[in-house]
Formats: structure tokens, C-alpha cells, sequence
């Protein structure tokens, strides 16, 4: 399921109803504040339509669903016209640092043709755009896009560059097909130059998509039947966690309310960083099994995938947290600080509402755990006589490491700007490389720097947990907090995260705290892969039953195993490897398929997993049941070519690539 389509402030768009366009312009433009000053918006960050409302409209009583029928768009139709007027599958990008998708290129006078049959409840949506080539020049054509269903058409949309102009933004819209419905009917996308100028670049056709649009009740808020909010905390550290051995001052308030419930003392992220980590969370799926593990044009294929497809973009077909809660009538929000978590790679499909927070760009800095809570308060002020299920995003710990100066200790004197500045990215590529190590009185100081930016997000939980008081939800909601990796400081010679599979990088915090959840520690193996028939069972919804995950509060054993893999970490081969660790009650592998090697440690001797055993034959036992469970993983559904996204602006963003 996805979500319905959800025009945002500062963007044209158009709602089109029995065949009849409705068109407004909203305000260019919302200037926001953050931290009491204006907060620059990073290019890299956002797409076309990216600042919200001032404050959250009331939900009404029905909760409306959206299923995917047809992505028309990841194929080129039946075209008609010249040689001249081919049409083209490609990734554009039409807005100058953001924006990117794949479209259909259609020059002026293509005619793109599909036969579909149109399902109850029937909406098209498409994204309109002229790539430009060059600037527009004074004396330039527009374009008409038009969309006919057999002979009747239902959509025009005319398209006048401003001379001056390099760079356009997406336009999404929404068509009602629903007069058509239970008829197969011919389906026609066309573009046409308006005007005698020149024409300053191509037209383009993305996200075609045809939906099947319906309503469930929506559930109101009852004492018996629990609200359920998701805390992830970016690159949060399991040992960062006072109730983890981080110590006493580091995170009190996160401490004492876990104090009230379960806490599981080993669980373990299924990647070291965030993509593939969330996608493995909202879909309770290993990420061999969801397919979202990154590919960039600088990575090219992810190690131990096959060519041909989207490794960064969630397929459709698979179910997800949020759209099985809405399709219970359950309301859903999320909001994200963090780039990787969009509607661009469809991991926001299910949300309702949906928050990408804005990116500071001189130096990058995220949005801060007052932001995020202060648009969780506009929406939950509004609606909390609804049931739901929120997602909140925090990125503190994530580097630059900027906690505020008080909590800064001095430098050392020799640190360059940068890394002083908290940011990262720039050494650790130099310490992956061989090209510098790094002293000690710096590597302390960028601990300090981290430490206090996990102090800095649980005062900002401590304003959490106020204002689910202050709204009247605390007594009926669960918190699930965690994190979706955590963050290494050269244990293993790495700095940063997503190169290796070791604890520094994947054990993370998990507790779970709310109405009849029992208070103590718990032991033993768990995963977030878990996570998924965990809070279905919260919510009182079936999870898969294809998922290998399990409901943590209905089951008392551990698991048997824990799985972590990357496909961007550093072993014996050269460039990126598959690097996949396995955890069980008494050892720890790490094993490279591509180059057959393995290391073995043992849990309780080596915790820290510093020594590597030898090679015996329990270790060759060890790999084999790796071997096994990476063998038996049902790989992703196809995604069809129109929905691939390009994300190095986003890694970029985040430090992953240059």
C-alpha cells in the first residue's frame, strides 16, 4: 500500500475530479525556525516540496488507502510520432541538486500509449516536468502535457519556462479515474509545444502510477487498545546507553523511564547503517530480503547483488509497519532528520503524514530533537482523540558531532578545523584509505563530542516524555526505542559506521515501555527484524507470516542466531565486500562470502571481539549455517524500472560517498 498523494506547501498542484482540473498555487516558501534562527535549506536534503504546515490539520473519520495497481512509468508504452519524438527511460534531474528520478522523456509531439483497466475507486497520479538543457532565453516555447483516457481527455497542464530559468521542479497531481471504473480503456500521455521560441529542453513523464483508492474507520483512542510510537536515535551506541554501562550521566532520563520496562540487553541491528537498517525495520525483512541496501553510481552494484535493479528504493509489494496500521484504520506519522528516510525511496509509504526535516548546510547540520518534537506536538495536539502508530527519527548522535560549546572539552592543538568542528566524514575516508591514523587526544575528543550529543537527544526524550503527558496519551501509548546502528571509534580501525559488522557497530539499545509491559531486563539474543510482529502485536494487527522475525513480548527465549550484514564493508578483497556476521549464544563470525574467510570469536571470553580464533572445524560449522540462512532468504519483488532513485546527493549528505 501506499500513501495518498499529499501536496506540500510551496508547490503548485492539482486535483482533478470527473475530468475537471482544480489548480491553486500555494505560498512560496516557509521560512522555519530552528534553534531561533533561520535555518538554510541544504539542496541535498530536500525535494521540490519539502517545508510543512505550521500546524496539523484534524484527521477526519475515515482513513484513506492507496494500493499501487500499475507503476505505468517503469516501462515506455506504445509510442507514436518521428524518429525525433522517441521517447526515453532515464534518471533526470530537473532542480539543480535534487529532485532525481526516473522518467520517461517525451519531446514534443510523442504520444505514449497503455492499455489498463481501471480498478473501483480508480486515481492516476503523475509528475510533470521540462528538463532543461540550457537557460531559458527570452523568446522560448512552453509545453501542454495531456492525459486522455480513450478519446477524452482528463488532464492538461501548460508549462511556460520564465526566460533566466536552469533548473524546474517535479509537479505531482492527482487525476479521479473512478467515472472509468471496471473499464479497459486506452490510456494516452502526450506532449505538445506551445508558442513558435525554441524549446530549452525535454519533456518528462514520472511516477505514472495507477491507484486503487479506498476507506477504513478510523480507530478512536481506547484505554485497551494502545497507541504505539517508534524512537529510532541515528548511530546510537547500545554502550552510549547509561542502562547499557555508559554510565550514570550520560542518559538519565532515557534510564529511569526504561527503569518501567523491558529492556533487552543484546539486540542487534541487521545492517550497520541507516538505509538498509530502517527499510529492515518497517518491513520485518532481512536486507538480502528487501532489496533496499544502497547502490550509488559511485558504489555501482552493491557486493554480492546482481545487476538490474533499484537498490534503493522499496518495492510496492512489500508490506510495511505503517500501511498495515492504516489499513486497520490505525492513524500513522512519522517524522524523519534523517536524508535516507523518504518518500523519494518509498520508505514513507504507509505514513499519513510525513515529515522530512530540512538540513542546515553551512556546516551540515541536522534537525534537533526540539524540531522534531515540536512537529510531533502540532500533529498530536491536533488528533490524539485517534488511535496511532508514530515514528519519530532523531540524528544527534549522527556525525558532525555539534553539541552545544558547554559541552565541548578543548581541542587538542593540532586537530584540524574540520575534525574539531565534530565533522568526520573527511578523516575517516583518509583512516579507511591508510593515509593517516589518528592520536589519541583526538580520538578522545571525538568521543567527548559524541557523548555529548547523546546527552543533548535525551534532553530532548526528557521533552518527549513531558509532552505525551501534557496531551493526555502517556498512559495509553508504548514507546519501542532504539537505534538503527551504531558508531565506531577505530575498535576494529575504522571510523564512522558502515563498514564493518562488529558490536561497536551494530549492538544496539532496544526497550520497550507502556501500558502491561513488564518491567526487567532481558537477555539473550533479539533483532530488530523483530521489531515488525513486535508492534503488530502491540497493535493488535497479524504480521506475515512469511516474516522471520518474531513478537519479542509474546515469546520468553532468545534467538538462536542474530544476522548483520553490509555489502559496502572493508575485509580481504579489494574495494567493497559482503561482509555478513553471525552471533550466537557463545561465538561470533564474520565471515566474506566473495573471498571465502572467516573469523571466530567467542562471546564471553572476547566480547570486545578483538582476538580471532583459529580456523577449526567448528568454525567451518559456523559459516555453513551462515551460509544457509543467506542462501534461503527470499529475494525482493522486481521493481520496475520508472521507480529507481538515484541517492548520491543523500550519501553525499551523509558522508557515505564524495
Amino acid at each position: 500500500m501506499s500513501a495518498p498523494f499529499e501536496p506540500q506547501p510551496g508547490c503548485w498542484h492539482g486535483r482533478a475530479r470527473g475530468g475537471r482540473i482544480v489548480e491553486k498555487q500555494r505560498r512560496e516558501g516557509n521560512p522555519r525556525r530552528w534553534c531561533g534562527r533561520l535555518l538554510l535549506v541544504a539542496t541535498v536534503a530536500l525535494g521540490a516540496c519539502s517545508d510543512r504546515t505550521p500546524s496539523a490539520p484534524p484527521l477526519t473519520g475515515m482513513v484513506v488507502i492507496d494500493d499501487v495497481v500499475n507503476h505505468l512509468s517503469g516501462h515506455i508504452g506504445e509510442t507514436s510520432g518521428t524518429p525525433e519524438t522517441a521517447v526515453l527511460l532515464r534518471s533526470v534531474q530537473p532542480a539543480k541538486g535534487r529532485g532525481q528520478r526516473m522518467a520517461l522523456l517525451a519531446p514534443s509531439g510523442a504520444r505514449i500509449g497503455y492499455d489498463v483497466r481501471i480498478p473501483a475507486g480508480g486515481i492516476l497520479r503523475v509528475g510533470t516536468a521540462l528538463v532543461l538543457d540550457r537557460v531559458a532565453p527570452d523568446d522560448v516555447a512552453g509545453v501542454r502535457y495531456t492525459v486522455s483516457l480513450d478519446d477524452h481527455v482528463i488532464y492538461t497542464r501548460d508549462e511556460q519556462p520564465r526566460p533566466g530559468r536552469r533548473h524546474v521542479h517535479w509537479r505531482d497531481e492527482e487525476i479521479d479515474v473512478a467515472p472509468w471504473q471496471g473499464r479497459s480503456v486506452r490510456l494516452t500521455l502526450t506532449t505538445t509545444r506551445l508558442g513558435q521560441g525554441p524549446l530549452p529542453g525535454v519533456p518528462a513523464w514520472s511516477r505514472v502510477q495507477l491507484l486503487q483508492r479506498s476507506e477504513r474507520p478510523r480507530q478512536p483512542a481506547r484505554a485497551d487498545a494502545p497507541n504505539v510510537i517508534l524512537v529510532v536515535v541515528d548511530t546510537l551506541r547500545a554502550d552510549h546507553v547509561g542502562a547499557y554501562g555508559g554510565g550514570p550521566d550520560i542518559t538519565p532520563n532515557l534510564d529511569a523511564w526504561a527503569a518501567r520496562g523491558t529492556l533487552f540487553e543484546e539486540a542487534f541491528a541487521q545492517a550497520p547503517w541507516t538505509l538498509p537498517s530502517m527499510a529492515t525495520i518497517f518491513t520485518g525483512l532481512y536486507p538480502r530480503g528487501h532489496g533496499v541496501v544502497g547502490r550509488s553510481e559511485q558504489w555501482g552494484v552493491p557486493a554480492g547483488a546482481t545487476d538490474g535493479g533499484s537498490w534503493a528504493y522499496l518495492s510496492d509489494g512489500l508490506p510495511t509497519l505503517a500501511a498495515t496500521a492504516r489499513g486497520a484504520g490505525i492513524s500513522t506519522f512519522g517524522v524523519t532528520s534523517n536524508l535516507l528516510i523518504s518518500r523519494e525511496n518509498n520508505l514513507a509509504r504507509g505514513f499519513e503524514r510525513f515529515d522530512e526535516l530540512p538540513v542546515s548546510p553551512m556546516p551540515i547540520q541536522w534537525a534537533r530533537a526540539p524540531e522534531v518534537n515540536a512537529i510531533f506536538r502540532d500533529w498530536l495536539q491536533t488528533n490524539h482523540e485517534w488511535r496511532f502508530f508514530a515514528y519519530l527519527h532523531y540524528m544527534e548522535p549522527h556525525d558532525p558531532y555539534v553539541p552545544h560549546e558547554g559541552a565541548r572539552e578543548a581541542a587538542p592543538a593540532d586537530m584540524r578545523p574540520d575534525v574539531r568542528d565534530g565533522v568526520i566524514r573527511h578523516l575517516a575516508r583518509r583512516v579507511e584509505t591508510g593515509h593517516q591514523t589518528v592520536p589519541a587526544a583526538w580520538l578522545s575528543y571525538l568521543r567527548g563530542l559524541y557523548a555529548g550529543e547523546v546527552r543533548a537527544w535525551d534532553r530532548g526524550f526528557a521533552g518527549l516524555l513531558s509532552l505525551l503527558e501534557a496531551t493526555g496519551v502517556s498512559e495509553r501509548t508504548v514507546i519501542v526505542f532504539t537505534a538503527d546502528h551504531g558508531e565506531e571509534f577505530l575498535e576494529h580501525g575504522q571510523l564512522g559506521h558502515r563498514k564493518q559488522v562488529f558490536a561497536e557497530s551494530v549492538h544496539v539499545p532496544l526497550v520497550v515501555v507502556g501500558p502491561r509491559i513488564p518491567a526487567g531486563r532481558r537477555p539473550g539474543l533479539v533483532e530488530l527484524v523483530d521489531l515488525y510482529p513486535t508492534i503488530a502485536g502491540l497493535l493488535g494487527l497479524p504480521a506475515p507470516e512469511s516474516l522471520p522475525g518474531r513478537d519479542l513480548l509474546a515469546a520468553d527465549e532468545a534467538s538462536a542466531a542474530a544476522f548483520s550484514d553490509t555489502r559496502y564493508g572493508t575485509g580481504v578483497g579489494a574495494g567493497d565486500v559482503e561482509l555478513v556476521a553471525m552471533r550466537t549464544a557463545r561465538d561470533t563470525i564474520v565471515w566474506e562470502p566473495e573471498a571465502g574467510t572467516a573469523r571466530r570469536y567467542g562471546r564471553t571470553s572476547d566480547p570486545g571481539e578483538r582476538s580471532p580464533m583459529g580456523h577449526d572445524p567448528g568454525t567451518a560449522a559456523l559459516v555453513e549455517r551462515a551460509r544457509a540462512w543467506r542462501s534461503a532468504i527470499h529475494p525482493p519483488p522486481t521493481l520496475p524500472g520508472g521507480v529507481a532513485v538515484r541517492i548520491d546527493d543523500r550519501l553525499r549528505a551523509l558522508g557515505y560517498v564524495e
